[in-house]
């Protein structure tokens, strides 16, 4: 081997030793505090209660299972059209459906 191949294969394992100390010198896994509830615990408690959908403030259970029936009772009625609008869409709807069997209409 040459000066300069042996000098290049020197730094390149240096610096492999220095990459493996390094990872090997890095600190353990620390366990989070004893006062802490573990993620796990957490997840499988319920929680007692709800985000509003309208204001995002915390409210009780009871008080979350109200708004969300008010929210479906509102979104269940339909809006008042006038009956000449409602004919008109009506007719455009028939128009729709005529032009898939005749084009020219």
């Amino acid at each position: 081997m040459t000066a300069g191949r042996m000098w290049a294969a020197a730094l390149w394992m240096t610096a492999w030793m220095a990459a493996a100390g390094g990872a090997l010198a890095a600190p353990p896994y620390e366990f989070p505090p004893a006062e802490e509830t573990p993620e796990e615990v957490l997840r499988l408690e319920e929680p007692g209660y709800g985000n509003s959908a309208v204001s995002g403030e915390r409210l009780s259970l009871g008080d979350y299972a109200r708004l969300q029936s008010e929210l479906q009772e509102v979104q269940k009625t339909e809006p008042k059209i006038s009956p000449q609008l409602q004919n008109l869409i009506f007719l455009l709807k028939i128009r729709k459906f005529l032009r898939t069997f005749v084009p020219f209409v």
